[in-house]
């Protein structure tokens, strides 16, 4: 799936992501907020350099190993960032809709999930740091559509993209 070229920024900036789903179920926060940094030991100030990441294609899609036919992604909005010591690592927000065709959660409803994987790269490949896979809340209710922004987005300004639900 193709990315956005990434542009470097500030460590201090926030990398704020909005997702509205419909009237009153929205949410807005900094991918490198104090939360998220405490998970892997790490300050704003041991951050070197940052690099938002948005991939949202506009259509559901499935991708083998993450995503299948009845749980297919959104997106994600991200950043990958390099402490001074040279570490890498990603916060990676991904969207999914869950058609819930086993009807086993979620009042047996479709719905949007969000999940969260703090992630480090190293030589020997990524290691998932920590996995949220309730978020402000893991189902959200089905809408005709959602709208995921990342602002700044890899360009420098803010991106927003919507996908419509199958």
């Amino acid at each position: 799936m193709p990315t956005l070229k990434r542009k470097k920024s500030s460590s201090f900036n926030p990398i704020k992501v909005e997702v509205v789903i419909a009237p009153g179920v929205e949410f807005s926060y900094d991918l490198l907020d104090k939360k998220n940094l405490l998970k892997i030991g790490l300050s704003r100030s041991a951050i070197k350099e940052v690099e938002p990441i948005f991939a949202v294609p506009g259509d559901l899609y499935e991708e083998e190993g993450v995503a299948g036919k009845h749980h297919r992604l959104v997106g994600s909005a991200c950043v990958a960032f390099t402490t001074h010591d040279e570490r890498r690592y990603s916060i990676d927000d991904i969207w999914y809709f869950d058609e819930n065709t086993k009807r086993n959660h979620f009042d047996g409803k479709e719905h949007w999930n969000h999940e969260r994987r703090i992630v480090e790269h190293s030589k020997q490949g990524p290691k998932i740091l920590d996995f949220t896979k309730h978020v402000e809340v893991h189902a959200t209710p089905v809408s005709s559509h959602i709208d995921i922004s990342l602002d700044p987005s890899p360009r420098g300004t803010k991106v927003k993209k919507r996908v419509f639900r199958p």
